[in-house]
């Protein structure tokens, strides 16, 4: 008796989650990856950010050109209310120049 109740609860045990199983519409499956792999802008928006736009920190013009580019990205895609919100960083700072030198083993200037 004590075999077939243990039987009977391992059954039922197992069986409820078959019946929660969603069906997969492979489908829309297939349309995403369609997306993402043949139609995806990735490549073009990766080179207008770090080519036109370039480097960029934090309150910077360079930021605020991304940013810019971003809300009307969102915009042509149709999303409704695109915008930036305005927060206070503080100052920012934009890098003009760089000089490098190396002092060891032996000095080598740029």
């Amino acid at each position: 008796m004590k075999r077939v109740l243990i039987t009977l609860t391992t059954i039922s045990t197992l069986a409820i989650p078959l019946g929660a199983q969603e069906t997969v519409d492979l489908a829309m499956i297939e349309r995403i990856k369609a997306e993402g792999l043949e139609r995806s802008k990735v490549m073009e928006h990766f080179n207008y950010l770090t080519n036109v736009v370039g480097p960029r920190l934090s309150a910077t013009p360079a930021y605020k050109r991304a940013a810019d580019w971003g809300v009307l990205r969102f915009e042509e895609w149709g999303l409704e209310n695109a915008h930036l919100e305005s927060w206070d960083f503080g100052r920012g700072w934009t890098l003009e120049g760089l000089t490098l030198e190396m002092r060891s083993p032996r000095y080598f200037p740029r």
